[in-house]
């Protein structure tokens, strides 16, 4: 759980500074985030998969009101 806290957190600073990749994850990972990742017995680690998963759909958001 120890290289899921740093990857996730790396991975969460990204996502709320890189629309693009962002969009990338959220198409490509999403699944993920809600089958396994909030699934590992680590409450920090669900705690940041969770946080991450929101940053992914807010970034959704705020480029659907910035093309629309």
């Amino acid at each position: 759980s120890g290289q899921c806290l740093h990857t996730g957190a790396m991975l969460q600073v990204i996502v709320r500074n890189d629309p693009s990749t962002a969009k990338y994850v959220l198409d490509k990972y999403v699944w993920k985030f809600l089958t396994e990742y909030v699934k590992i017995p680590s409450f920090d680690v669900q705690v940041l998969s969770f946080d991450t998963l929101r940053d992914l759909l807010r970034s959704r958001g705020n480029s659907a009101v910035m093309l629309g």
